[in-house]
């Protein structure tokens, strides 16, 4: 098995240097910015204005990973104020009663259509005391009852789900 020998320090290739003016150059930056990065990040300064390339690669990594977590944290940030602004309108909606609980609304349009019931229940009695032509009230109560007891069955469910509920009910538009 062949040693491990330490590289020879003298071996060692030299770092390579670049000018302010190559880094703003190779960057699209100014020279005073790149300036502002080497003080900031402290970047390894070979000579005058002379910085390794190295420190420079390093700092400008550095320097953009901070502004992705910036941006990310001001997302973060924007969808959770979005979460308790939606939240805030909804509370108010509710309060407004312009928002009421499915069970509310369910149990008023039950309550509708009872008394609507209980209105053509008497409806023959009150038109006639002829038989034949309370028969046929009576028949046509029956079938008004049916479609009004229908009607509430479909638009119950669809306010349940929210599927169909611009078209339930549609039929006795027309």
């Amino acid at each position: 098995m062949a040693r491990k020998t330490a590289p020879d320090p003298a071996s060692a290739p030299t770092p390579v240097t670049l000018g302010v003016t190559e880094i703003a150059a190779m960057t699209g930056r100014t020279v005073r910015w790149v300036q502002i990065l080497a003080k900031e990040q402290g970047i390894a300064k070979e000579a005058r204005g002379k910085y390794r390339l190295d420190s420079v690669m390093a700092a400008l990594v550095s320097h953009y990973e901070a502004i992705l977590e910036g941006t990310e944290k001001k997302a973060s940030a924007s969808r959770a104020t979005d979460a308790r602004t939606a939240e805030i309108e909804q509370r108010m909606a509710i309060r407004d009663r312009q928002l009421i609980p499915i069970e509310d609304a369910i149990m008023a349009q039950d309550k509708l259509v009872g008394v609507v019931n209980a209105e053509l229940s008497g409806l023959p009695a009150r038109i006639s005391r002829d038989l034949g032509i309370r028969k046929k009230a009576e028949a046509e109560v029956h079938g008004a009852r049916k479609r009004i007891s229908d009607a509430l069955a479909e638009m119950s469910g669809a306010a349940r789900t929210g599927i169909g509920l611009d078209e339930a009910g549609g039929g006795a538009d027309a």
